[in-house]
This record gives structure tokens, sequence and C-alpha cells, in this order.
């Protein structure tokens, strides 16, 4: 009878390892276009305290300028695996490698961030 769930446990097993890779695959596009989301609010959050982080930084733009361009890469380098990551979930395709740049982007952003802001 098709309705025993015991027949075949190798198909079962098959089932719940393609769930599991749809379900990985879905949170890590999540993931990464949530990188990119924070790579823009740091992208406005300096640009908004511009003259601020000038003035923190004794008026050099170099600290605005590098928090800028981080989180620009960031945004860059997030989206683009987040897209990656969205083509191969709706092709249903065998998912890309993951990527650490975005991680290690976003990590030199906050750290440039947390930097440029100091005690603020």
């Amino acid at each position: 009878m098709p309705d025993n769930k015991n027949e075949n446990p190798g198909n079962d097993q098959q089932q719940r390892d393609l769930k599991l890779a749809r379900f990985r695959g879905w949170s890590l596009t999540a993931l990464y276009f949530a990188l990119a989301i924070w790579a823009i609010i740091f992208c406005y959050v300096a640009y908004s305290f511009w003259p601020y982080l000038m003035e923190q930084s004794g008026g050099s733009a170099l600290m605005p300028s590098m928090l800028m361009s981080t989180s620009i890469m960031t945004f860059l380098v997030s989206a683009r695996a987040g897209h990656k990551f969205l083509r191969a979930m709706q092709s249903k395709i065998i998912l890309p490698t993951i990527d650490l740049l975005p991680f290690l982007a976003i990590a030199v952003t906050i750290v440039i961030a947390g930097q440029a802001f100091g005690s603020a």
C-alpha cells in the first residue's frame, strides 16, 4: 500500500534533505539581501552625518569616505550574492557556494563605523 511511510525510507530522507536545502537557500538569500539593506542604511548614515564625521575626524574626510566606500562595497557584494542565490532558488538548480565576502565586508563596515562615530 502506498500510504505506508516505511516502504521507502530512502525517498523520505531524500525529500527531507531537499526541503532542508531549499530552506537553507532561501535563508541565505534573505541574509544576503539583509546585508545589502544594512549597507544602504550605513550609506545613508554616512551621508546624513557627514559634517559630524568630518568634525570627529579633525576636519579630515578620510573616515567618512572610508565608511561610505565600504558601505557601497558591502552593498555591491551582498546584492550580487543575494541575486545569485535568488536565481538559483527560482530556477531550482543546485545552490551556489556560500559567498563569504559579504560577511567580511559588513564586518569591516561596522568596524569603520565604530571608529568613525567613536564614543558618540
